[in-house]
């Protein structure tokens, strides 16, 4: 399989992850330098900290049949053995992937989600409507909005042709953005503060879910992708506004 189909399919060991599209010789977009992060990190600063936290879990209906769940429907990582779960619609069947709860119409969200030494991942949300059968690509042109890690240190974007991101250090916790108003979805370095990319005129038609896809082949430990808890609710950064997710 060529660099030029990023798919992550089902079974085949030694496949890239999933979550890009076809990487080209054409030269990448730009990435901002670090004072620009730093800086449109202050800027979003407010918008994030008006928000409310989401309390998110993993659907397990829309699981991959290689992936193992936690039984707090928290925690993700792919395994060695096909389940032989119900074949739902909204289930991916080759894609090793999974979409959290809930999803979103309107408002503003944050979560967050613990990468930890995993060296693989794609993390983001998309359309409620994107294809779950057969081969997918991880483009904002179909309905993803997503930022991968290959090989422990190459950091993307989906955009069309991938943006490639520079950061300071590793990623051990992804904080997600989204804002349906202005219409953007921002990924930020949680633990050290920083801007690491936005996606704008993100796409508020329909329902967006939150997405997640762990390593593949199965790394143990290192590839276990996992929700962080709320951890005061009540409070006004602890929960989603009332209607605003469904």
């Amino acid at each position: 399989m060529t660099k030029a189909s990023l798919i992550r399919l089902e079974g085949v060991a030694g496949c890239d992850p999933v979550g890009g599209g076809n990487l080209t010789s054409k030269r990448p977009s730009c990435a901002p330098s670090p004072q620009d992060l730093s800086s449109r990190w202050k800027q979003l600063e407010d918008r994030v900290a008006s928000s409310r936290r989401v309390d998110m879990t993993l659907d397990g209906d829309t699981a991959n049949n290689f992936l193992l769940i936690s039984d707090d429907l928290r925690s993700v990582r792919s395994g060695r053995i096909r389940h032989n779960w119900q074949d739902r619609a909204e289930r991916f069947d080759l894609s090793i992937c999974v979409l959290g709860s809930p999803r979103f119409t309107c408002g503003r969200h944050y979560w967050e989600v613990d990468v930890g030494t995993s060296t693989e991942w794609d993390l983001g949300v998309c359309r409620e409507s994107v294809h779950r059968k057969g081969r997918i690509q991880l483009t904002t042109e179909r309905g993803f909005w997503t930022v991968s890690l290959r090989a422990g240190s190459r950091l993307s974007a989906s955009t069309v042709p991938p943006t490639f991101l520079f950061i300071d250090g590793k990623l051990q916790r992804v904080g997600i953005f989204l804002d349906m108003g202005m219409q953007n979805v921002s990924f930020f370095d949680a633990e050290g503060g920083s801007h690491v990319y936005t996606f704008r005129r993100v796409s508020a038609e329909e329902p967006l879910h939150p997405f997640l896809a762990p390593s593949i082949p199965p790394n143990g430990d290192q590839g276990v992708l996992s929700i962080c808890p709320v951890m005061n609710p009540g409070t006004t950064d602890a929960l989603v506004h009332s209607g605003e997710a469904k």
